[in-house]
């Protein structure tokens, strides 16, 4: 525990003992004591060195897996050396078939399949973040077309898309056995611990130490479709719809093994707290990681919410040839497209207006999914049921080499797509996180050679509890605010006018209006639901 070579010489001041303060000393958290103004100090440790018998034994023994330094100096001492592999292909077929003069079949496979390292940093397991990425996409598609009469054609066509992404640290990472190997207790599962925020200004471990990810991603998406083409007369009808299914599993096991982080104030004195330093500090974050005293602490069970998004659409249209020079082209389309939902409505929001029991009833509270004793008995997005799109254009030719066109239609874009969202909204649903913050200024959340303690129904049970954020004694985030109008799409109304003029056999000059119109575009950035207004705060 030697951090002498960290000392600069620098006097940032002098503190209310009439001590001199000196940038990056290391100070004793046993000797605190409240000086004559009241205020705790502490005493520096001699020569800036942490006696080995108060190093943390879990500590001591995740510093016995960090290589040592290849260099000289106590910054940029490690020299980092490591491959990367990213191997992808993308084979694919498609077979055709006619089955008469009016029927025929295509049929379409590709599969993509990407092996590759991700986030090396070149410490060896089970310390580092390393992942191993095999991806796989599968796309299949099935497509019928025939002429059921000479002028009625009918198409029909289904899909299958698979896409399985398992981004995860090693076996030799998730499977270490922490309290038997370290000596650390508390975690919900098995795996090396995540442990963060080591270094400093003049050393450390520069980077964080542990698995950043434990994640399996699929997705599966089936999409069907039909649509018929029948021309009568002077008309040419179009007819038709489509169907989809959003399927999205975000399986993580991200926190069961704990995560640690690590700062500089428990190796800080709690008198400056709030005192600006001129130019320096005063602690250091890996000796407080050396004496096992975490800035806070976190740990979660397994995390498997499962996302479903069904898509609806229609279209009629008609092509019209009113007379030799005028054509009228009209239709209307219809769009349904509801938010994503948890399968099981295991989902939780930040709610605004509620009245949350553990912060004096103050607005601010969770809202639960679903219905049933504690849930909101509603759905937290609202589905926008009016999405019909009509079309409507003409094209008449007035004069000799002349055209006029003209054109309106309003369209709807998609809804949100899905995200690589963890666990997603699902605080006090079962999906549970246990954070552990520091008491006090310089004082640890969380001591490695004491482990985590805490129940193991707070990961585990649905609480539906409208006051579980804050946290007792802590300052903690509620979940997001899920926008109610999420499942509501963008909207853009288009329209054109242009004039066509032949010049010769071979060209043709055209002026042209274009104007479209948008509103219900998504701008999360642009909402403040943290600003507080004067009616909220008297």
């Amino acid at each position: 525990g030697d951090f002498s070579a960290a000392l600069t010489g620098r006097n940032l001041g002098t503190d209310g003992l009439g001590r001199p303060i000196l940038e990056n000393s290391i100070y004793d958290p046993r000797t605190s004591r409240t000086g004559p103004d009241g205020r705790i100090y502490r005493d520096v440790f001699p020569n800036n060195v942490i006696p080995a018998s108060l190093i943390d034994p879990v500590s001591a023994k995740i510093q016995a897996l960090i290589p040592t330094a290849s260099r000289t100096g106590n910054i940029n001492n490690f020299e980092r050396r490591y491959n990367f592999r990213k191997i992808q292909d993308i084979p694919s077929i498609k077979v055709d078939h006619n089955f008469t003069g009016s029927s025929r079949i295509s049929a379409y496979y590709s599969l993509q399949r990407t092996d590759k390292d991700n986030g090396q940093e070149g410490l060896p397991d089970p310390i580092s973040a390393r992942r191993d990425q095999i991806i796989r996409s599968h796309t299949t598609r099935v497509n019928f077309d025939t002429s059921l009469r000479p002028t009625l054609l009918l198409h029909l066509g289904i899909g299958y898309q698979r896409y399985v992404n398992p981004d995860a640290s090693p076996e030799v990472i998730t499977s270490f056995d922490a309290a038997g190997q370290l000596g650390l207790r508390g975690g919900f599962g098995s795996g090396f611990p995540r442990i963060t925020d080591l270094g400093g200004a003049q050393g450390g471990l520069g980077f964080n130490i542990g698995p950043t990810n434990r994640t399996l991603y699929y997705q599966d998406k089936p999409t069907a479709v039909a649509s018929t083409t029948w021309v009568k007369g002077t008309h040419s009808f179009k007819f038709g719809g489509e169907w989809k299914m959003d399927n999205f599993t975000n399986r993580s096991s991200g926190g069961v093994a704990g995560v640690f982080g690590f700062a500089s104030a428990q190796t800080s004195m709690p008198a400056l707290q709030g005192v600006a330093l001129p130019g320096g500090s005063v602690g250091f974050n890996y000796a407080s990681f050396l004496l096992g005293f975490a800035n806070n602490a976190s740990v979660s069970n397994p995390q498997d919410p499962q996302y479903r998004r069904p898509t609806l659409g229609f279209f009629a249209q008609d092509t019209w040839r009113l007379t030799r020079k005028l054509t009228l082209d009209y239709g209307i389309r219809y769009d349904y497209q509801p938010a994503s939902d948890e399968l099981h409505q295991r989902t939780s929001m930040f709610d605004p207006e509620g009245r949350n029991p553990a912060a004096g009833n103050l607005p601010g509270a969770t809202r639960y999914a679903g219905f049933g004793n504690g849930r909101c008995n509603c759905s937290i997005s609202n589905t926008y049921p009016y999405a019909f799109g009509p079309r409507l254009g003409m094209a008449y030719q007035f004069a000799d080499k002349w055209v006029a066109r003209a054109g309106f239609a309003v369209s709807y874009a998609q809804v949100a797509n899905f995200a690589y969202i963890g666990g997603g909204n699902s605080l006090g649903m079962g999906f549970n996180t246990v954070a552990f913050s520091n008491p006090a200024f310089a004082e640890p959340g969380v001591v490695l050679r004491n482990g985590l303690s805490y129940n193991v129904n707070e990961l585990t049970f649905a609480s539906y509890d409208a006051g579980i954020r804050p946290s007792p004694g802590q300052i903690n985030s509620p979940p997001a605010l899920v926008d109610p109008n999420s499942g509501r799409p963008p909207r853009m109304a288009n329209w054109n006018l242009s004039l066509q003029r032949e010049l010769g056999s071979s060209m043709v000059v055209e002026a042209a209006y274009v104007g479209n119109r948008g509103a219900w575009f998504r701008a999360d950035g642009l909402n403040d639901y943290n600003g507080l207004t004067p009616e909220r705060i008297r």
